[in-house]
């Protein structure tokens, strides 16, 4: 290896031997990247994958190539491609699902048994629980433990969504085995807006659930005191 002088300071010259071993080196990303591409394309070709993410043409390849049954495929955990794609409130792929009338009330092979909407109304997605509506979903269904949406949706605070779903019509007195309706679960984790909303809608803040609790004990369990206040007041 040569070294010249210049204006600047000093400059390696490359021999012959170290330019190959510059361009070795140089292909070595290359090769990475071909295998992280690879990797890439293997995951495109996974439908949880693809359904989490709400990608909605690589879901229609992989349907149209193994046909609608793999959305009863199960993960480890015993959901459905639906279910993510519900909870991701992906509504184009929900959308697509009913068009090719996926199976949208299937229920998950575990202890909780819940369905895509129960999945929707976790995150509050109100147009997604919207879809499965219209294409027939039971605005009531309840899982294992027998929340209902509206349940589940008081359960996470989701007041839009609970609005939406009484003004579809879901029935306010479904309680779920413990005895506990959508008040009280409000009422449970602090959301007072939502336990006014409730209470006006017309739940009766004085019933009691399988351990004679009512929503002002089970308010006074979360420690919010806007709610506890708005409960005294009933």
């Amino acid at each position: 290896m040569a070294l010249v002088s210049n204006s600047q300071g000093y400059n390696l010259l490359s021999t012959n031997e170290d330019v190959s071993k510059e361009e070795k080196h140089e292909t070595q990303p290359t090769e990475e990247m071909d295998e992280e591409t690879k990797e890439k394309m293997k995951l495109m070709q996974d439908i949880f994958h693809v359904s989490k993410l709400g990608l909605l043409i690589p879901v229609q390849d992989i349907i149209d190539k193994e046909g609608i049954e793999v959305l009863n495929q199960y993960d480890k955990d015993g959901h459905t491609p639906i279910h993510w794609a519900a909870l991701g409130g992906h509504n184009h792929v929900v959308r697509y699902f009913t068009q090719i009338k996926a199976p949208l009330d299937i229920i998950a092979k575990n202890q909780l048994g819940a369905q895509p909407i129960h999945w929707a109304c976790v995150n509050g997605h109100v147009s997604t629980v919207d879809i499965l509506l219209q294409a027939g979903v039971s605005i009531d269904s309840v899982d294992n433990k027998g929340c209902t949406p509206l349940i589940i949706a008081s359960q996470y605070g989701r007041t839009m969504l609970a609005g939406f779903l009484m003004g579809k019509g879901a029935r306010l007195q479904i309680m779920d085995k413990e005895g506990d309706n959508a008040l009280m679960w409000a009422s449970f984790k602090g959301k007072c807006e939502l336990t006014r909303l409730l209470i006006y809608s017309g739940f009766n803040p004085k019933q009691k659930d399988n351990f004679g609790q009512t929503p002002l004990h089970l308010a006074s369990l979360s420690g919010d005191l806007l709610t506890v206040q708005l409960l005294c007041e009933q």
